[in-house]
């Protein structure tokens, strides 16, 4: 949904557990379907596929030509290149998702609050490059400088 002076408009629909949202400098929205797993980018009221082969994409973000995924089920942060397409690894073992044998409760709406409501690991950028994730896991936030 885009809302622009009060008026509303669906951008896209079918998605599949839409989680992460991300806007590049140019415009272009950027989604993660954790049940996808991929990244994809809105175009024309479809979503055409950036990033796939990921277990379960949550926080997104864009920045300076890179798009920084933090996967829950790999538990990586993840950097992808939209130029080059070139994708590494810059963290893992990131205490993000449920830990072993822990099944997550999600919550249904609870008064004016939309739902279903469940952990999720969020991803933000200092103005130095310094990435901040948000380890749901076991409610840290964690700093990563890539080099």
């Amino acid at each position: 949904m885009s809302v622009h002076s009060g008026n509303v408009e669906q951008l896209a629909t079918g998605l599949k557990l839409p989680s992460g949202v991300a806007v590049g400098a140019d415009g272009t929205c950027f989604v993660s379907e954790s049940a996808g797993g991929r990244v994809g980018k809105l175009s024309g009221g479809r979503i055409e596929t950036v990033l796939d082969g990921l277990q379960k994409p949550q926080g997104i973000l864009v920045r300076g030509g890179m798009l920084y995924i933090v996967d829950t089920g790999s538990k990586e942060l993840i950097e992808y290149d939209l130029t080059s397409k070139a994708r590494r690894t810059i963290a893992g073992a990131l205490p993000v998702g449920a830990p072993p044998g822990v099944t997550p409760k999600f919550l249904s709406a609870i008064g004016t609050m939309s739902g279903p409501m469940g952990p999720f690991a969020g991803i933000a950028a200092a103005a130095d490059g310094t990435l901040y994730v948000s380890g749901d896991a076991e409610g840290s936030v964690l700093a990563i400088r890539p080099q």
